[in-house]
């Protein structure tokens, strides 16, 4: 803080609380400025340690971002970066009219230019110091306007960083999803096993940062939890480091001359500020300096050439202007914005009319008749530094020790230095010596110090991404974190909460771990064995179609039970789960029944599907679907049946089925797959606390809430739960759903054969190539040879529509001086053979050419795609068993 200050002596290390004042003793303003430093960071520490770094109140979450006809708006309320509280006063200020960022950058020019398509939305955090040349309303105008205490004011500023989309890097992201998958095994072991919610956490954390990771490099759009290079380069602080002393002077020759013994050699205690001007690493960056802390400062009146008119020259000499002194042109804009004023030297001052003179003309803060803008509070500040090493760029740094003056030194070292990074070398004429870690007096062995500022704190808002026209904006991820009064926490003795489960929410169990293991669910407290029945944990296997027959779930009846060893687990285990094949446990149905079959007391739904052992095994729940033509047959178990309503049933079941509505793409996803999907509800008000270990009755709070997330495949999306559950009430359910089962991924499309063929259909010399062919491989043919018909030939038929006439998913182009010309051609598909003909020219003339078969759409544009036929998954052209991806194949006509 550039006040006038006699030092600073807030240190953090010294765990000091409080400042006490004694009777009858001077007081000094470093005694109450480090209380106000103390209280200050106790309260954002506090603030940060409750919060966390980002975060903001649910009842009135500020900094909500919004974009509507490509207008990026703020919404009012509160946020803490840091602990540090910010307030938005008006609700959709528009993000060129925030107070604190004058003149900013237009967002949609800066990402234009940089032709992005998706960027990030930031609050960047800092204080300011505040003197009544800022905020005249600081002087108290009663006592004659004097200029007393100054302030602290909180700086925040939204700002867009634009983001860089990653290609698809197949390779990586195939070694990412193993590491995954191995990391999936481990958390749902630690699940089952009963961990901790801190290992659990901890796990789950590590698995979310693979699935940003994954996101990356799939060229998925970029969202809130990503791993950004942008992001990481902004909010770093590089190691930079200034270190000071005292120098005492050579000895003088001669006898007669008896030289200084002390370091510093002023006849005043000075505070010294050492700050960066230009940023850059030691030996680019430059400095400035001031023995009085950068407080001899004025209001500037007027700019015109070289003259400068100001409100005042100062209260005397010492702390005034004088002819030869450097000063700084600076105004809110560029100290808002963080960048340097402008540095000059003084040629001559003017008392009778408060005019400096400068010894070269400095650009004028504005274009209007008096050079400067008033309502951004135009200064010039007084710098000390002098002699030849003294220029408009400041003082160049370097990695040796400088002298200031009178003995004192300063030395830079380390990574790159900022704009406004500053240190603060209280010296002392009583003792000769500086005040400087490790404070020793004689100090011989000073140690480098971190900037003492300015401190920015960063805090991430939203994710903007771009329209498939090129042109709109929207906001596609929320990134703000909200937290609820201490008054209604999440998690009290009042209720209790679901932890933790041994499976994922929508996401594949394996059908051995979950006749093995059963279904385990952590709470935070433990819950009455009594409470504890199938009614009240109820799981239900549900039918894999919608329609006008209406919904089936079939509830399953297990056995519920408290863990033995940890009386927080609640474990439901199937029926028959420790044999081969099935008890005969009874089960109970809601929905409408189309038809009954019971089989051992059993419920079938439909035959032919036999998914893993235990509970799914012996037909429990069967289920025949035929994707293609969209047909179901099904059948419900009740437990009592009469023969007359079971005929009649069966009557109308063919009709019914014909009937049946296209299923939800959920369902479709789950036929595709062969899964079958498992819901599981945990009754809120009918589960309560163990009396042996709770004060009084609470009922579990199950309530949990959703967030976007991917399956252990690392491609899928899913909805994942936030743990732990608690929506503030007295009592609510707990309800998840999984899927068990599943069949194996069909052979990705890919292409396994091109030929080149003449007007008879013979092949070329060339011969048959056989992708992926390596880059060390050359395709030649002679262009003799009249070549015009390329077929290629795939693993599966190929859907025609997606090959179709001018559909453009596969091309023929020419290389003609490095840029390609697309070929007019003809394309016919016949199962899994297409053949392209050329139409202009009739045939391949000398040169080089490009085969190119579609998979993957380009970023921000609609590219057709070759499809298979029976499944519509797009082509793998890069062969790496993965759907998506481009088949490229050059080759040269000679």
């Amino acid at each position: 803080m550039k006040g006038d200050i006699s030092r600073e002596t807030f240190d953090a290390t010294k765990h000091y609380s409080g400042v006490r004042m004694q009777q009858g003793r001077v007081q000094t303003d470093a005694d109450w400025n480090e209380q106000e430093a103390l209280q200050r960071r106790r309260i954002q520490v506090e603030a940060r340690d409750v919060i966390g770094r980002c975060g903001a109140p649910e009842d009135n979450a500020g900094f909500a971002i919004s974009i509507a006809a490509n207008a990026l708006k703020i919404g009012a309320g509160r946020f803490y970066a840091d602990g540090i509280l910010c307030e938005n006063e008006t609700d959709g200020l528009a993000y060129e009219a925030q107070a604190d960022l004058p003149s900013p950058v237009p967002w949609l020019d800066q990402l234009a230019k940089l032709k992005s398509t998706a960027a990030m939305v930031y609050l960047d955090v800092w204080e300011r110091h505040i003197t009544p040349l800022d905020d005249p309303l600081l002087r108290e105008v009663a006592l004659g306007g004097p200029d007393t205490a100054t302030r602290v004011k909180t700086v925040w500023q939204v700002r867009v960083l634009p983001l860089a989309t990653a290609a698809s890097d197949p390779a990586q992201v195939k070694d990412l999803q193993a590491k995954r998958a191995d990391g999936q095994k481990k958390l749902d072991a630690l699940k089952a096993a009963g961990g901790s919610p801190g290992d659990i956490s901890k796990l789950q954390s590590e698995l979310d940062l693979i699935d940003a990771k994954i996101a990356t490099l799939s060229g998925i759009a970029p969202t809130c939890g990503g791993s950004f290079k942008e992001w990481d380069d902004l909010s770093a602080d590089p190691d930079r480091r200034l270190n000071a002393r005292t120098q005492p002077p050579a000895p003088a020759s001669g006898p007669c001359v008896v030289p200084p013994t002390s370091g510093f050699r002023r006849l005043e205690n000075q505070l010294y500020r050492v700050e960066v001007h230009t940023p850059g690493a030691p030996g680019t960056a430059t400095f400035k300096w001031s023995r009085d802390n950068g407080s001899v400062v004025t209001a500037i009146e007027k700019m015109s050439g070289k003259d400068i008119t100001v409100h005042d020259l100062g209260p005397d000499d010492v702390l005034g202007f004088a002819s030869g002194q450097w000063v700084e042109i600076i105004d809110d804009r560029s100290e808002l914005n963080g960048v340097p004023g402008q540095l000059a030297q003084i040629d001559a001052v003017s008392s009778s009319l408060r005019r400096i003179t400068l010894k070269a003309a400095p650009t004028p803060l504005s274009a209007n008749a008096d050079g400067v803008d008033r309502l951004l509070h135009p200064k010039l500040r007084r710098w000390d530094q002098g002699g030849a090493t003294a220029t408009a760029n400041g003082v160049a740094t370097t990695a040796a020790f400088l002298p200031l003056e009178d003995g004192v030194e300063v030395q830079f070292s380390g990574g790159a230095f900022r704009t406004g990074d500053f240190w603060v070398i209280p010296a002392r004429t009583a003792t000769g010596e500086i005040e400087w870690p490790p404070f020793a007096i004689p100090n011989t062995a000073p140690a480098p110090q971190l900037p003492r500022g300015i401190a920015h704190h960063f805090c991430r808002l939203a994710i903007l991404a771009l329209g498939a026209d090129g042109k709109t904006w929207t906001v596609s991820d929320d990134c703000r974190k909200l937290f609820p009064p201490l008054n209604r926490p999440c998690c009290t003795n009042d209720a209790l909460h679901v932890v933790s489960t041994n499976w994922s929410n929508d996401d594949l169990l394996a059908a051995a771990t979950f006749t093995r293991d059963g279904l385990r669910i952590r709470l935070d407290a433990a819950p009455d064995p009594l409470s504890l029945t199938t009614d009240t944990v109820q799981v239900a296997i549900e039918s894999l179609f919608q329609g006008s027959i209406g919904f089936a779930r079939v509830y399953i009846e297990g056995t519920v039970t408290r863990d033995p060893n940890d009386d927080h687990v609640i474990v439901w285990m199937p029926p028959g789960s420790n044999t081969t094949g099935l008890s005969t446990g009874g089960t109970t149905t809601t929905g409408t029944t189309t038809g009954t079959t019971t089989t051992g007391g059993l419920t079938t739904l439909g035959t032919g599907l036999n998914i893993g052992t235990g509970l799914l095994a012996g037909g429990l729940v069967t289920n025949t679907l035929n994707p293609n033509q969209r047909k179901v047959s099904a059948s419900v178990v009740a437990k009592k049946t009469s023969a007359k309503k079971t005929a009649s049933t069966a009557k109308n079941a063919s009709s019914t089925a014909r009937k049946l509505e296209p299923e939800t793409s959920s369902n479709a996803r789950i036929a595709a797959s062969g899964e079958i999907r498992l819901r599981v509800t945990l009754k809120g008000h009918l589960i309560w606390s163990d009396p042996k270990t709770s004060v009084k009755r609470v009922f579990l709070d199950g309530q949990a809430f959703g967030q976007p997330d991917l399956r252990a495949d690392g491609k899928t999306s899913r909805i994942a739960y936030a743990f732990p559950s608690g929506s503030h009430v007295r009592a609510s359910d707990f309800e998840s759903w999984f899927f068990v089962g599943g069949k194996a991924q069909p052979t990705p499309l890919q292409v396994t054969l091109v030929r080149f063929l003449n007007p008879n259909f013979a092949n070329s010399s060339a011969g048959d190539i056989k992708p992926p062919v390596p880059a060390t491989q050359n395709v030649v043919f002679k262009a003799a040879e009249q070549i015009r018909v390329v077929e290629i030939t795939f693993n599966r038929n190929v859907l025609a529509s997606s090959v179709a006439a001018n559909s453009a998913s596969v091309i023929l182009e020419q290389d003609i001086n490095a840029a390609r010309k697309r070929l007019v051609v003809d394309l016919q598909a016949a199962a899994n053979i297409v053949r392209i003909t050329l139409r202009d020219p009739a045939a391949f003339s000398t040169g080089k050419f490009f085969l190119t078969c579609f998979g993957t759409s380009a970023v921000g544009a609609v590219t057709p795609t070759v499809k298979a036929e029976d499944d519509q998954t797009l082509l793998d052209g890069d062969y790496d068993s993965q759907a998506g991806g481009n088949l490229v194949l050059p080759f040269t006509a000679g």
